[in-house]
Formats: structure tokens, sequence, C-alpha cells
């Protein structure tokens, strides 16, 4: 390879076999949110102020899967706000999506 074409050897118009060998799958499965709530009967509310109270478990971000050739990143969180450009591709410093669990409780009077 000659040294003035080296630009044109790493470039993805002219090389597109090589560019095919950097791309991850970015299908995906993911389990955003679950919400399990209980509404408390108004019969046991009878003498409270409450009209309805709810109590609910939540979970965020509870599952993700991907394909094996890709087990670096979540696909939805990237760097370049999940830019498809191949020159920003947005792997690039890019932590795991947080898990969360919270406790929600909601009273009407």
């Amino acid at each position: 390879m000659n040294l003035a074409n080296v630009t044109e050897y790493f470039n993805s118009a002219n090389n597109l076999a090589l560019q095919q060998d950097h791309v991850i799958d970015r299908t995906f499965i993911k389990l955003r949110e679950v919400v399990i709530s209980y509404s408390v009967p108004k019969t046991v509310l009878q003498k409270t102020p409450f009209n309805n109270v709810n109590i609910s478990l939540v979970g965020r971000n509870l599952f993700l899967w991907t394909p094996a050739s890709n087990n670096i990143i979540d696909p939805e969180v990237t760097a370049y706000n999940g830019s498809t450009v191949q020159a920003f591709t947005g792997e690039f410093a890019v932590g795991p999506t947080v898990r969360s669990y919270g406790v929600s409780l909601k009273a009407g009077f």
C-alpha cells in the first residue's frame, strides 16, 4: 500500500468490506418498566380522611437482551444520542443503563 493512499484504505466510501467488520448489531429487547399496583378497598378507608389510596412497586430497566455480537452497549444509550452515522456510532464512553426499584404511594382526599 502506498502511504499517499492510506486515507482511502480506511475510508468507508472506498473500502466497505473493511467497515462491515466494525458494525455492531443493534437488535435488542428491553423491559423498560414494570409497575405492580394495589388499590386499597374503599371499605378499609371509610374511617380515614382518604377517598383512595394506591400503593405501587416500580422497576425500571429490568432486562436487556442483545445478540452475542453486541455484549458491550445498550443500543438506546449512546454518547452521540443514538446517531447512526458511521463516524459517530456512539459506542464510546457509555456506561450501562441504570436499573432502579421504587415504591409509590398515592392518596386522594
